[in-house]
């Protein structure tokens, strides 16, 4: 039989406040855009000529977010 060994309690504890921390986030995230999603709409379509700039911004911002950890 193989030995099972336990994994280091430092190791344990980053994870979950890594996990906690990100379901914290998240969370904030949400409330967030929900709270907020009318004015983002009412900016994205605000002036027609820099839509298009505004619509690249608004996809590249959350894509740069995901990438940074």
């Amino acid at each position: 039989m193989t030995e099972v060994r336990r994994t280091d309690a430092t190791a344990r504890r980053t994870a979950a406040l890594v996990f906690v921390a990100g379901t914290c986030v998240g969370a904030l995230l949400l409330v967030a855009f929900t709270r907020y999603r009318v004015a983002l709409s009412d900016w994205l379509l605000a002036d027609p000529g820099s839509s298009a700039l505004r619509v690249k911004l608004v996809l590249l911002l959350p894509a740069a977010v995901l990438l940074a950890p």
